[in-house]
């Protein structure tokens, strides 16, 4: 659910990016008041690296259309809500930087969609949930993952019906239906991770986060290769013509430039995104838990 710059004004760009520097800067203090320990340092830096290996796996959905995992609630489920938005902003960051996907100029509207709103929003809303007992965790999550679809696409729409080029019920007509459809996936996905984590050991849930982020980039490459919801809704909205700029970064298309367009390319990558995520993750952490002790 990347959204390329492409489609976004100049001042919807500036407007987001504000919106998600004070949101990140605000997690930062948060995360900064938590004391976070080794152990925490360790999880937070497998489930921010579980996440993006996680978002590779694209599924279809229907015959032109694919979703992936958009862990925004699993980030805020299992490190609470506002470390979840610092989570989803490293993944963002380093596959914008990395790999070009959603372009520097999107970046913060990128972040506010999948960070603040699925990510904070949605793992405020299983907090609550939980808090009040209606449903398991199980239940939760998988209400929470479909609820953080919804609105991260409803932003995204927004934001390219306030960018001028097309009206605001064009927009979300064309990326509400796809996306509903995918976050029947992400109410799946969210509710195994959550429910095998949540309960877990910090130990445990550290172990088990990266075993399936190994195995996430293991089988990266039976992804599917159909264009996701938004890019589809994109394509519904400006046709195929509008797209995301070309771009130098070293992964591109997910790919190891000296191993081409292989299957063992596409693993390697994602090996590397992987390290890079998990490693940016734990120096964060473990640099805001310094200065606690200074």
């Amino acid at each position: 659910m990347h959204l390329p710059s492409s489609a976004l004004s100049n001042s919807v760009c500036w407007v987001t990016a504000t919106t998600s520097a004070v949101g990140v800067a605000t997690s930062l203090v948060a995360i900064h008041r938590t004391k976070p320990t080794a152990q925490t340092t360790a999880r937070f830096a497998a489930v921010t690296g579980m996440v993006f290996a996680a978002q590779m796996l694209n599924f279809p959905v229907n015959g032109a259309t694919s979703g992936h995992l958009l862990g925004g609630v699993v980030a805020g489920a299992l490190l609470g809500p506002w470390v979840g938005i610092l989570s989803m902003a490293i993944v963002l960051t380093i596959q914008s930087l990395l790999f070009g996907d959603g372009e520097l100029a999107a970046l913060g509207a990128n972040i506010l969609n999948m960070g603040i709103v699925a990510a904070g929003l949605g793992g405020w809303l299983f907090q609550r949930l939980r808090r009040e007992g209606t449903a398991g965790t199980f239940g939760t999550a998988a209400f929470a993952g479909l609820v953080s679809v919804l609105a991260a696409a409803t932003i995204a729409a927004l934001e390219i019906a306030f960018s001028g080029s097309v009206s605001a019920s064009s927009a979300l007509g064309a990326a509400l239906p796809p996306h509903a459809l995918i976050g029947i996936g992400e109410a799946i996905l969210t509710a195994c991770l959550v429910a095998a984590l949540a309960n877990a050991s910090e130990k445990q849930s550290t172990v088990l986060a990266l075993a399936i982020a190994l195995l996430a980039c293991l089988v990266s490459p039976l992804a599917s290769s159909l264009p996701d919801g938004l890019d589809s809704a994109i394509a519904t909205l400006f046709g195929n013509h509008l797209a995301e700029s070309p771009t130098t970064a070293w992964l591109a298309e997910y790919s190891l430039p000296l191993l081409g367009s292989s299957p063992l390319s596409t693993v390697a990558a994602a090996l590397i995104g992987l390290a890079v995520t998990t490693l940016v993750a734990a120096a964060l952490a473990k640099a805001t838990r310094s200065v606690r002790s200074i």
